[in-house]
């Protein structure tokens, strides 16, 4: 219906803000922004997962510490530490350091 109301972003590891401002949760994760081959994929659940317990105002402190290429990625990386679904994970590997490492 044309009716229909839409909230949140369109697609994976894109931001959007509601009407007062409020930054949407990532809805999925399809993004890696420290490499896009395996080696890479895999460094970026790691730093995910090393996020996973800091609150906002350890983050960029935290993302200092890392190296200048998750610095300049930390909030995107931030951001998939609560994020329900994860696409393009297209090796065995991946999926088997996902589970070990960002699942509770």
């Amino acid at each position: 219906s044309s009716d229909a109301r839409k909230y949140g972003p369109d697609g994976c590891s894109q931001f959007r803000n509601s009407a007062t401002g409020k930054t949407f949760p990532l809805a999925c994760w399809q993004d890696f922004p420290i490499g896009s081959d395996l080696t890479g994929q895999m460094n970026a659940f790691r730093e995910i997962a090393l996020m996973k317990n800091l609150n906002r105002s350890q983050i960029k402190q935290h993302c200092k510490t890392r190296g200048p290429k998750v610095a300049a990625k930390c909030e995107i990386l931030y951001r998939a530490r609560d994020v329900p679904v994860m696409h393009n994970l297209k090796d065995a590997r991946l999926h088997d350091l996902a589970q070990k490492i960002l699942l509770p």
